[in-house]
């Protein structure tokens, strides 16, 4: 016949193991969420990448920065008009305009001067893109952004989605 205090323990660790069953089951789920929103919010990932390219730029937000413009040729047809919306909220949160255009698009319109010894983007700030790719739920671009002749960074950049919590990492970076 078994004792009541090793029955009570045998309940003890029931208990313990249901709990970690089910927070196994809700990690698992917070774990598709991300997965399944790196799928379908592919353009806050784009975002997030242009989030860490303007770090510490001390310009944005300020009167000196007029203009975000974004070339769109290089992000996924599909993502284009959310991603809009998105840094549109964006710069309008910093008091700044949004512009979609090409370098070459932006420096016909008069808002980059071009030639050596010109000022660039002095208004503004450009974000381009290319060779983005989803591998393994790891969504891996190559983004710049440019001011100015001697005054522009980026790299490729590594972005995922997991628990619902974007991160991006650096792959390799460059600096002009």
């Amino acid at each position: 016949m078994m004792k009541p205090e090793a029955f009570r323990n045998i309940k003890k660790t029931h208990r313990v193991l249901i709990a970690l069953l089910v927070l196994l089951i809700i990690g698992a789920i917070f774990h598709l969420i991300g997965l399944l929103k790196m799928e379908t919010q592919l353009y806050e990932a784009y975002f997030q990448v242009i989030r860490k390219l303007s770090k510490g730029d001390n310009s944005l937000g300020h009167s000196s920065t007029r203009y975000i413009a974004i070339d769109m040729t290089g992000v996924f047809e599909n993502e284009r008009e959310p991603l809009e919306k998105r840094l549109r909220s964006w710069a309008e949160s910093l008091n700044c305009e949004l512009l979609i255009g090409t370098y070459e698009e932006l420096t016909e319109a008069g808002y980059v001067e071009a030639g050596f010894g010109a000022r660039g983007f002095k208004s503004g700030v450009l974000f381009r893109f290319s060779n983005g790719e989803i591998n393994n739920h790891t969504f891996t671009v190559e983004a710049s952004k440019f001011r100015g002749s001697t005054s522009g960074n980026g790299g490729f950049y590594s972005v995922r989605c997991t628990f619902g919590i974007w991160t991006v990492k650096p792959i390799r970076g460059w600096i002009a």
